[in-house]
């Protein structure tokens, strides 16, 4: 499972629609159920791997996109972090990003995504990988500028995140066998 996080409009939703093998499936919430902490909406894509596997893409937007369904992070691979350039402060909102996603940091399943690029500050992703860095000095965490809509610049980052997992997983089964 994959979660695609960022602020509401960031592109989640959009990436999972533009890479998902199937028809994404989307469930709003009932806005009338607002009060109700456990309403959500559940949108859903897929990518088929093969003649059997199945790699679940979930978007969950907004503010709380960090706190929201702690299930769904509990049992996550990866998390793909949509950060908009244009932001107050996209330093903060990707550090926020990911800070909810610690233990994937840990295990290489996070790649960031600079959505809303063309008109940004090219030194602002200077400053996002020195605070990267600066905050995570063990993990090594992709950072792609990419258009939601488009699904090679999606894949090129969902493959630098399986690459991530897989070698952190293969690296830390050979010191614990």
């Amino acid at each position: 499972m994959i979660l695609f996080t960022g602020p509401t409009g960031s592109g989640p939703a959009a990436a999972v629609c533009s890479i998902s093998d199937i028809v994404t499936l989307a469930n709003p919430a009932d806005p009338a159920s607002i009060d109700d902490p456990f309403a959500m909406g559940l949108d859903y894509g897929e990518i088929l791997i093969g003649l059997d596997d199945t790699l679940r893409l979930y978007p969950v937007e907004g503010d709380d996109a960090t706190s929201a369904q702690p299930l769904m992070k509990q049992h996550a691979t990866g998390v793909v972090c949509f950060v908009p350039l244009d932001a107050d402060d996209p330093i903060d909102v990707a550090l926020a990003q990911l800070d909810g996603h610690g233990g994937l940091v840990r295990r290489r399943g996070a790649v960031v995504a600079l959505t809303r690029h063309l008109d940004a500050d090219p030194m602002i992703v200077n400053r996002l990988i020195d605070a990267l860095i600066e905050r995570y000095p063990a993990a090594d965490i992709p950072v792609f500028t990419v258009d939601p809509w488009r699904r090679d610049q999606l894949g090129t980052a969902l493959l630098a995140l399986i690459a991530g997992v897989e070698s952190h997983a293969l690296l830390t089964s050979d010191i614990i066998g």
